[in-house]
């Protein structure tokens, strides 16, 4: 456990000195140290996605560059930190040391192709047509970059867990601050039920922060965004920031796009000019959209894999059209609930994705088990919850909300973005675990639009005791049901105890040993059984037995290897 808490403290740590010696940190600008951990794990994203063009993320050279960072911040004179910075850092380590205490790789994708696309950043630079290997690492995330350069001689290869469980509970502390300080101030404005609001929803639902997964991350990230959203929505000189906060979703998570909105939704709110729309967070963020979208051709020869019209078939290592079409209506039709189906009823992908002919299927399986059920639930305890705060313990304590006009524009937007984002979560991957952000926001601004609404025509008095009580419900019921899955699953016998497992499925979790093919002079992996195995953090490049293709051929141009369909 101090070994956990070390290395999280470490990484946090890391992750604000970068933050505050680029120029994400400046004087006329105030950031919380929140923003400034978030911002930290954007810069090494950017970094880790950068340099990988050119070299392999090894241990070595994240270490180095992890040296390089402490020297700068040591010559700046930013490394020490104040009493306040340290509460919160250790807060934050605390809080993600329990979510990765005894945890689990919950997902298969992570043992399918996110551990073994980590270990292939820790072990080669980019690779022209990966591909063509396995399918999977066309569409990989961003998050798989920064988890790769935390690998290094500090911390070791337990680092790649890490920046997950941060992300987790960073937010979660964000917002719990947020709700906080505006009680503390009696500056009570309507935003803070929408912050109550979000808050509710990650301790009634999202329990699984520290395994491996690229879903949960980015529906925090855009959490966290909705929050600087609301928080800054009159602050000009917060434009920059919410543009790189909605390009990081993007580049986590493509089913969350519709995140991109906000950033023109403040543009148009403000009117702002040309000048204070090009700073250097606007400009970054477009940049590192530009190398994102270069990192994906030269891997899967597509602009956004697989989406068939950003797709070049002119180049050597493009993967048939066919092929990739037929990927992506696997890809929706699985989505859209394809395994579901009656044996009596079934229809191929081909059929099936198309007309809605999946909507009954989808409805019955997927919508009244998983949508309706968790978000009805989650109305309900929102009902009561504002029934709660009608019990007055003192009258001492009561405190009126304020409202004005101007100050429910944002959920107006917010409500937009949702709204948008829910059509096209529903059309093209209407899975419960893809979406439920954009339906927390959906319904949390709604509510909250309606009570602006009664605030207009009545006066509301809430009870401030009852609301900190509920806050400290909440954060309980996190911790606990922490504490409950680890109490669950207190077992010794893995090989990397207690850190999260990560180099095979088995209970013993040692690094698996593969079999190896050959592609010219070149060894890919696979493992030996695709039913008990799957690749985790085993050597690299390793692929699943049924993605390995023999009509593939490999070349290496200028030291840089190129696998192209035959």
């Amino acid at each position: 456990m101090i070994d956990i808490f070390f290395s999280c403290f470490t990484i946090i740590y890391f992750l604000f000195l970068i933050s505050n010696i680029s120029k994400f940190s400046t004087k006329n600008v105030s950031r919380s140290t929140c923003e400034e951990i978030i911002y930290g794990l954007i810069i090494v994203s950017f970094l880790a996605l950068l340099i990988n063009f050119f070299f392999p993320l090894t241990p070595e050279l994240n270490f180095l560059i992890f040296c390089i960072i402490i020297l700068i911040s040591i010559y700046k004179k930013i490394f020490f930190i104040n009493k306040q910075k340290l509460v919160t850092f250790l807060l934050i380590s605390l809080l993600s040391t329990l979510f990765l205490l005894l945890s689990e790789s919950y997902r298969p994708d992570a043992g399918l192709y996110h551990y073994p696309y980590i270990k292939i950043l820790n072990e080669e630079k980019i690779i022209f047509g990966l591909s063509n290997l396995h399918m999977r690492f066309g569409h990989i995330s961003i998050l798989q970059y920064q988890s790769a350069f935390f690998n290094n001689l500090i911390i070791g290869a337990n680092g790649i867990v890490i920046p997950l469980s941060i992300i987790a509970s960073t937010t979660i502390f964000f917002i719990c601050k947020e709700i906080f300080n505006s009680l503390k101030k009696r500056d009570n404005k309507i935003d803070i039920f929408f912050y109550f609001f979000i808050l509710v929803f990650i301790s009634f639902k999202m329990n699984r922060y520290s395994e491996f997964g690229n879903d949960a991350p980015a529906h925090f990230i855009l959490f966290f965004l909705t929050v600087v959203f609301i928080k800054n929505f009159k602050t000009k000189e917060k434009f920059g920031d919410i543009c790189f906060l909605s390009v990081f979703i993007l580049l986590n998570k493509i089913t969350l796009a519709t995140a991109i909105l906000l950033p023109l939704f403040h543009l148009i709110a403000n009117k702002l000019k040309l000048k204070q729309i090009l700073n250097f967070r606007s400009i970054f963020s477009v940049v590192f959209l530009f190398i994102w979208l270069l990192k994906n051709f030269f891997v899967s020869s597509c602009l956004v894999f697989p989406i068939k019209i950003t797709c070049f078939e002119n180049v050597s290592w493009s993967k048939n059209s066919s092929k990739i079409y037929k990927y992506s209506v696997g890809t929706e039709a699985f989505a859209k609930g394809l395994p579901d189906q009656n044996d009596k009823d079934y229809l191929k992908s081909e059929i099936f994705y198309k007309n809605f002919n999946w909507f009954s299927t989808w409805f019955k399986n997927h919508f009244m088990d998983k949508v309706f059920k968790n978000m009805g639930i989650y109305i309900v305890i929102l009902l009561l919850c504002f029934f709660f705060l009608k019990i007055k313990f003192s009258k001492i304590y009561e405190t009126n909300i304020k409202y004005d006009k101007s100050d429910i524009r944002p959920y107006f937007y917010i409500l937009i973005m949702a709204i948008l984002g829910t059509f096209i979560w529903f059309l093209k991957a209407p899975v419960f675990r893809f979406g439920y952000s954009y339906l927390t926001l959906l319904i949390s601004s709604i509510i909250l639009i309606i009570l602006a609404m009664v605030l207009t025509k009545k006066k509301v008095v809430f009870n401030l005791i009852s609301f900190k009580f509920l806050i400290v419900l909440c954060i309980f019921g996190i911790i606990l049901k922490q504490l409950v899955r680890i109490e669950n699953r207190s077992v010794n016998t893995y090989f990397n105890y207690p850190w999260v497992k990560f180099y095979s499925s088995d209970n013993e979790n040692n690094p698996t040993t593969n079999k190896t093919i050959k592609y010219n002079n070149i060894i890919v992996y696979r493992i030996p059984n695709a039913d008990d195995q799957l690749c985790f953090f085993s050597k690299s490049i390793c692929v699943p037995p049924n993605e390995v293709q023999k009509k593939i051929n490999f070349q290496t141009i200028k030291s840089y290897k190129f696998f192209t369909s035959k």
